[in-house]
């Protein structure tokens, strides 16, 4: 929830007391991190290409490539730590007005709106590993050969696993925003 409308924010999602909750958190931290140390060595190694072209007008082979691979998998990796934070752009002014009069119906568009996330990472996992399996049987592999190739089923992996964790977050979202419904009904009958 945003602060600036006044509304006390609810524990973090999902809720990290349970031991489910506990390992998503745990292994989207595991996931971000990992991402991080791609994102430092893929700057490294533009740096390098940098100074290598400058100082010695001699580029680092398949930079560009890596470069346009590596960032779908960073982004893929990092994707449900940054759900989790809540630190995903939403346009949801209205649903913070909505929220601040009647929070059971802004725990119930959070709950939609995670449910179609699923469904959307769900769409993701089930169009990219079929096409991870087809590039990891036919050693499929980008880049130019006999400068640089490397092999693209790692890059579909990374997203089918990141969209994989994504929508486990999603889900869970889910299940807290439908729980805060509950329980806000529950107070509201009291």
């Amino acid at each position: 929830m945003s602060p600036d409308v006044g509304i006390e924010n609810e524990e973090p999602r999902p809720v990290r007391g349970s031991l489910a909750g506990r390992l998503l958190a745990l292994t989207t931290a595991a996931f971000n991190a990992i991402g991080s140390v791609g994102i430092f060595l893929l700057m490294c190694l533009i740096c390098l290409d940098v100074m290598g072209r400058y100082f010695l007008s001699t580029p680092i082979m398949g930079v560009t490539e890596i470069a346009e691979i590596s960032i779908v998998a960073i982004v893929f990796v990092q994707l449900a730590d940054t759900l989790a934070h809540e630190r995903i752009a939403r346009a949801d002014s209205i649903v913070n007005v909505i929220r601040a009069s009647h929070p059971r119906v802004g725990s119930g568009f959070d709950a939609v709106a995670a449910l179609c996330g699923f469904a959307l990472m769900a769409l993701i996992v089930y169009g990219t590993v079929p096409n991870m399996i087809n590039d990891y049987t036919n050693n499929y592999y980008i880049g130019t050969v006999g400068l640089f190739t490397f092999p693209s089923w790692p890059i579909k992996a990374s997203i089918a696993l990141g969209a994989t964790l994504a929508g486990v977050q999603l889900l869970a979202m889910t299940l807290n925003s439908l729980t805060l419904v509950v329980k806000d009904r529950r107070q509201h009958l009291s």
